[in-house]
């Protein structure tokens, strides 16, 4: 089973080249795109084209173009929301998913947490466009039926994240039909 993995805010793909090197010699197929807006990828001007269920299309896409019918999900900070909002608007192309330090994003609606943002690099412009992620989805919500994750999920966390609420993601376990929350000592 082919494994996606998705780059936090500030990040590219060469934050996952540990990761993808050991996935990789252990025989699997991985796939780590630059997300819409950072480093070589397409820089839309729009800020809608930013939206998560826009980025969550972007993850489909990909899967389809190579011709996958179901990949293994892993996101990593922002690439974590992008996994939670893929999991909620396209549960049957994903196989299995593990999401590192983001909360399931209803857990942050109905346990409210103040967040920090980061200092982020520019290269082409990408800062202005990597800030379209915030700007788009500030108060992003959608009308599904059901916000509960379906999909085998497990959220690991990381105590000492400066960046996500230790309590905000404990409270995703609520969400998960078929998963866990693994708290860790230490992490990003």
């Amino acid at each position: 089973l082919p494994i996606i993995l998705l780059h936090g805010y500030p990040e590219f793909w060469y934050s996952w080249r540990s990761v993808a090197a050991d996935l990789g010699a252990r025989g699997y197929r991985v796939i780590v795109p630059d997300q819409r807006g950072y480093n070589l990828s397409d820089k839309p001007a729009s800020v809608d084209a930013y939206r998560l269920d826009v980025l969550a299309r972007d993850i489909v896409a990909l899967k389809m173009m190579l011709g996958y019918e179901k990949v293994f999900l892993a996101g990593h900070d922002f690439g974590g929301l992008v996994a939670w909002w893929t999991l909620i608007l396209f549960p049957e192309h994903i196989a299995r998913a593990v999401i590192v330090n983001k909360p399931h994003p209803y857990a942050a609606k109905l346990f409210p947490a103040e967040e920090d943002t980061r200092t982020a690099w520019d290269r082409e412009g990408a800062i202005h466009t990597m800030g379209k992620w915030y700007r788009a989805n500030a108060d992003f919500d959608l009308e599904v039926d059901d916000i509960r994750i379906s999909v085998p999920t497990q959220l690991l966390i990381a105590a000492d994240d400066a960046f996500s609420a230790l309590d905000l993601q404990m409270n995703t376990e609520e969400f998960l039909l078929d998963g866990e929350v693994v708290p860790l000592g230490v992490g990003t």
